[in-house]
């Protein structure tokens, strides 16, 4: 009898955590509409000189413990400063976007709510974005755009020989028709073919799709495997795009980053960090068993 019934709490716990699981809620990080837009890609007005910038949760973006470009709060009512540059935020709103400059700069990145992700869990981080007016046809405008997940390295200068591309996880998405969205993490980097063209297949009439990067955390606490997956603005299911393991040395993930080559737009900046099925499934066991020992006590 107490057999029976623990085997049915281990499932009903299963089912329970797994529905909890499945319908998770990202949090949001920013939409970017409680600052001020600007039209124009010249003149003040750069987001760390916004007066909300400071209590926003953005701080420098660091490549090779190198500062990079702030970027720019876009209006709505776009593309801005005309036909053909950086678009506005999802459904006509504000957004955040590089209106003026090269890549790999302009970019922000965001600390980790609750410090490092734990062992043994996902964390996703997610944002609609706008490349239809890049085509990385320039090489002086060209270049990836990114969604990063990493270590205090995407944040500050943290010494001099640090292998940045080694701490980090990075989504990699490339403009055009013959675009794509690619998935790095020291190594080589694989990508899947994304057609980045407004109204294309996987776009919407505005050029608008939704971009995730997934990483793994390790029973050690290090990322371990990160994916980059798309979907539909409207939302709907992920699509994997490309996978790829960590690579020495190990990294804990402890912050977010957003990079924008030029006239790329993001927007709705999402992240939620959950527990992997195994552990799920561990700890519906362990209180399962707890349950039955009680019993027989």
């Amino acid at each position: 009898m107490f057999v029976r019934k623990s085997i049915a709490a281990i499932m009903c716990l299963t089912v329970a955590i797994a529905a909890a699981n499945a319908s998770a809620q990202g949090i949001l990080i920013d939409d970017f509409n409680s600052y001020t837009g600007r039209q124009a890609d010249s003149g003040p007005g750069s987001f760390n000189g916004d007066p909300l910038y400071a209590a926003s949760g953005w701080g420098d973006y660091y490549v090779h413990d190198n500062p990079q470009d702030p970027a720019i709060i876009v209006d709505a009512n776009g593309p801005h400063p005309a036909a053909g540059r950086s678009p506005s935020g999802y459904d006509n709103t504000n957004g955040i976007s590089n209106m003026n400059g090269n890549a790999p700069g302009h970019g922000h990145s965001f600390a980790i709510p609750g410090g490092a992700v734990p062992a043994n869990s996902i964390v996703r981080l997610w944002a609609h974005a706008n490349l239809s007016n890049n085509t990385n046809a320039d090489g002086g405008i060209g270049g990836n755009s990114h969604l990063f997940i990493g270590s205090d390295s995407l944040s500050s200068d943290n010494g001099a020989g640090v292998p940045w591309e080694e701490t980090v996880m990075q989504a990699l998405l490339k403009g055009g028709a013959s675009g794509g969205l690619g998935v790095g993490g020291g190594g080589a980097q694989p990508a899947g073919a994304l057609d980045w063209t407004a109204g294309s297949s996987v776009t919407d009439a505005e050029g608008w799709l939704q971009v995730m990067l997934e990483v793994e955390v390790g029973g050690d606490g290090f990322m371990s495997v990160g994916t980059a997956y798309h979907r539909p603005a409207v939302g709907g299911a992920w699509i994997q795009s490309a996978s790829i393991g960590a690579s020495a040395p190990p990294a804990q993930a402890t912050h977010f980053a957003i990079q924008m080559s030029r006239d790329v737009t993001f927007d709705n900046v999402m992240y939620e960090i959950v527990p992997e099925p195994a552990s799920l499934t561990m700890l519906a066991l362990g209180s399962s068993l707890l349950l039955l020992r009680r019993r027989h006590c």
